[in-house]
């Protein structure tokens, strides 16, 4: 695990930024909400949920987008949206993020939980940046590395497989057992609201209150 350079970007790590990052954009939206009392991906935001609004970030930013699932029955996902779905025996995000992997490669795989509203194209343009081959890179807030907003390289699906067979599924992990790039968050273009943090997470009906007062509901990138 590797600190983020502190540096320019360079011609070989800096994306057109009219073009779409040759990047595959995945969508956490198995949980069930239970805490929230609903669905996170049904959740709206103005004239659109959560959902919509990583759909339409995504994919003007990312070269493919899919949304992981649980059960397909049940995730309210619109129609011709990609799916890749859990497998059986998956019981925790560490599964998914495994089965997202072994869909994605060899492409770098950029994994982001819908209830994550506040991260936007240009963090993972610094993301992307900061990379390089071989390496994922994630950032650091003051409660740790953050999994669940990720640059993942295809290599780091050997260090889940091995965490797996060991019977270690805890995320951080992944960080810290293969080559990875962390970024501190104070690094990363602030978050609107700047009161709050890109990461800024909505797991309960309070978060979801703080999220609507600071962000009043205005338009999210």
């Amino acid at each position: 695990m590797e600190l983020g350079p502190d540096r320019e970007d360079s011609p070989e790590t800096s994306p057109n930024r009219g073009a779409r990052l040759p990047v595959h954009a995945v969508i956490l939206a198995g949980g069930e909400g239970r805490r929230l009392g609903v669905r996170k991906e049904t959740v709206p935001v103005g004239d659109e949920t959560f959902l919509d609004t990583h759909l339409r970030r995504w994919s003007r930013t990312c070269e493919r987008v899919s949304v992981s699932v649980r059960d397909p029955a049940v995730a309210q996902i619109p129609d011709g949206v990609d799916l890749i779905v859990d497998p059986s025996e998956a019981v925790s995000v560490i599964d998914s993020i495994a089965e997202i992997l072994a869909h994605t490669a060899p492409r770098p795989t950029w994994i982001i939980a819908v209830d994550l509203p506040l991260v936007t194209p240009e963090l993972l343009q610094v993301f992307w940046g900061a990379r390089r081959p071989g390496h994922s890179v994630f950032g650091r807030t003051a409660r740790g590395i953050e999994m669940l907003s990720g640059l993942y390289d295809p290599s780091a699906r050997d260090t889940i497989t091995q965490l797996l067979d060991d019977g270690h599924r805890k995320l951080s992990r992944i960080a810290e057992g293969s080559a990875s790039i962390i970024l501190d968050e104070g690094a990363l273009p602030p978050a609107d609201p700047p009161t709050l943090s890109p990461f800024f997470n909505v797991n309960t009906p309070e978060e979801l209150d703080e999220f609507r007062r600071a962000a009043g509901e205005g338009d999210l990138r």
